[in-house]
């Protein structure tokens, strides 16, 4: 049994790497016939041996049995959601209203596509997922654990950093979207089946997040992105940047095509060109989101009553 018990531990460990290589780094470590031999092989394990089966294993991104209803949870912070300046002008207004909480220092901004898909809240404890939350009413989430731990590009297991092991606790949070080219197989398939396509990628992803059979979710190319630490523990980073590096190297897979260290006038250059480029991105965005790169600033302009002072949406006209 201590055999089997270390072969399962050597598996699940090759399969956490491949997914941290594949989704985060770009960079596959095995085929997928390496992949999936070993995947079979844990499966096989688990299925003789239920005792060894844990929440964390690879295997929980096959999905399970129906569950009657969603039950829901509190967000430890509330999901806010943005303000949106309309133009150049309201931009320069909300720069000027945060200045009295830089203690003099020089702003900085970090600027990203606002990915139009589904917002999560994804919570782990000693390195590992133990709930996801959808963004609800921002106070009132349900809980998703199942469906989201279908998504491959979430990572049930973190990376150790620097030989240190993961935070004791630790919120991200992040976008689950849909590729356009999968949100079209989807369609395609639905319709071949006389099913109703969806109508855009994130009703998609947001009917896939709801079902309360996951193994339906576990059939929909879901994706997900992350954009930010909510509570957590042990990680130090005074900055919108360096939190974005440590989610890296802790598994999660950051939105791209963000750009840092940006002043005002380089943001409307990011928000002109990102426009240029839209149409030929993988996934569908509505907009930029602009965001203070200092966290200590972040923490002195606090929250309004439905949305964090230190950002804001600037959309694209079409999506206003």
């Amino acid at each position: 049994m201590e055999a089997l018990k270390t072969r399962l531990k050597t598996i699940k460990a090759k399969l956490h790497e491949a997914g941290y290589s594949y989704h985060v780094l770009d960079d596959p470590c095995m085929t997928d016939a390496e992949y999936d031999r070993l995947f079979d092989e844990l499966c096989d394990i688990e299925k003789g041996h239920p005792n060894l089966a844990t929440d964390s294993s690879p295997t929980q991104r096959v999905g399970a049995s129906p569950m009657d209803s969603f039950e829901t949870a509190h967000h430890d912070a509330p999901m806010l959601s943005i303000d949106k300046a309309k133009n150049d002008r309201e931009l320069y207004e909300w720069v000027d209203k945060l200045l009295k909480y830089s203690n003099g220092k020089k702003l900085t901004f970090t600027a990203e596509p606002k990915i139009d898909g589904v917002a999560v809240s994804l919570v782990y404890e000693h390195g590992r997922l133990v709930q996801a939350l959808s963004r609800g009413d921002g106070l009132l989430g349900e809980i998703i654990t199942r469906n989201v731990k279908t998504i491959k590009s979430v990572p049930l297991v973190l990376q150790n950093i620097d030989g240190q092991a993961p935070p004791a606790l630790l919120e991200v949070r992040g976008e689950v979207y849909m590729d356009k080219a999968d949100f079209k197989k989807l369609n395609q398939a639905r319709t071949a089946c006389n099913e109703k396509p969806y109508k855009t990628p994130r009703n998609a992803a947001a009917g896939s997040l709801r079902q309360l059979d996951s193994r339906i979710t576990a059939q929909r190319p879901l994706k997900a992105s992350f954009f930010g630490l909510g509570a957590f523990t042990e990680i130090n980073a005074s900055s919108h940047n360096s939190s974005l590096e440590t989610l890296t190297k802790l598994g999660f897979p950051v939105i791209k095509n963000s750009k840092s260290d940006l002043s005002i006038k380089q943001i409307i250059e990011y928000y002109n060109d990102l426009a240029v480029i839209r149409e030929n991105l993988d996934y569908e965005i509505d907009g930029v989101v602009v965001k203070v790169d200092d966290l200590d600033t972040r923490e002195r302009a606090g929250i309004n009553s439905r949305s964090p002072k230190w950002a804001i949406a600037l959309k694209y006209k079409a999506c206003i």
